[in-house]
């Protein structure tokens, strides 16, 4: 008579405790087998242990809507918080470094601009005000796999000139009461502007056909140099250049010979003929004096 055997494993045991192991929820289960033959006679397997982890973590990514920006007009921002973990994150804060970790900040939030989504539904956050920072809560549980997006406008201070790299950093708590946290930066550079502004001067009174010089001040408030510049200068009817010379940043002055200037009846444009380009670099400014004879009355 052939001898029948038959197969059966016991069913999975979980221990009763749950270990904290850096972020993760561990469990392990314990299983073993028993195999039956010949209706009666049965075999214990050895038992085998194996470690189950529930992994914990969170992920934010941080984007300006302009790579440049101008001082003092708003920038908006969008950050996307995501449970990259395998359990339900709560108590989500996303704080803001406006730009620096000191009290002088470099970006001021719009009051009101701040707006969140979880999926499909639309979050009113709540938003916090501190020296140098903000901070931004009241989003609920997310779960894994889920995103949250974050819009919020800020302002550049007017007196900026350089990069501003701003920071963002997510707090959540885990089903394990720890915490997990991930931060990302976006950075935006100075739109590049061009505004040059032009003073003129000259004596309030000079005797008739006397010498007298006109002062001209061209100021470059713009970020990026302000190249190719000619002066042009309507001047009094019987007016005489005889003279021209120009400072750059209090630089060796530049004299103008007669053919580097035209004054055509009462216009005068300059640099021109082989006279080098004049370039005003940021920030600076160029001094031209016109020296000349009066109109005589």
């Amino acid at each position: 008579m052939q001898n029948k055997k038959s197969y059966k494993a016991k069913e999975n045991n979980f221990t009763d405790y749950n270990e904290k192991q850096g972020g993760e929820n561990m469990a392990i289960i314990k299983n073993s087998a028993t195999l039956t033959y010949n209706n009666a006679q049965t075999v214990n397997s050895n038992e085998v242990d194996t470690e189950v982890r529930e992994s914990q973590s969170v992920a934010i990514a941080k984007d300006a809507l302009l790579t440049n920006y101008v001082p003092g007009e708003p920038v908006g921002y969008v950050m996307t918080v995501t449970n990259t973990g395998t359990g339900n994150l709560t108590g989500i804060t996303v704080s803001d470094n406006l730009g620096s970790d000191t009290a002088a900040k470099l970006l001021d939030y719009i009051d009101g601009t701040a707006v969140a989504r979880l999926w499909a539904t639309a979050i009113t956050p709540t938003v916090t005000r501190t020296d140098n920072s903000l901070s931004i809560s009241g989003f609920g549980a997310l779960a894994a796999g889920q995103s949250l997006t974050i819009a919020l406008s800020l302002l550049p201070s007017a007196a900026q000139s350089g990069e501003i790299t701003n920071t963002a950093t997510v707090t959540a708590t885990t089903p394990l009461a720890t915490t997990v946290t991930a931060t990302d930066t976006a950075t935006i550079a100075p739109a590049q502007q061009e505004l040059v502004t032009l003073l003129k001067a000259a004596p309030s009174s000079v005797a008739s056909g006397g010498i007298l010089p006109y002062t001209l001040i061209a100021q470059n408030e713009g970020t990026v140099a302000a190249e190719g510049i000619i002066f042009t200068d309507t001047l009094p009817v019987g007016y005489k250049v005889t003279g021209i010379e120009l400072t750059v940043n209090g630089q060796p002055t530049v004299i103008y010979n007669a053919d580097q200037w035209t004054q055509a009846e009462n216009v005068l444009k300059f640099p021109t003929g082989n006279a080098e380009p004049v370039t005003i670099p940021a920030g600076s400014f160029a001094t031209a004096i016109i020296t000349g004879t009066a109109p005589t009355i």
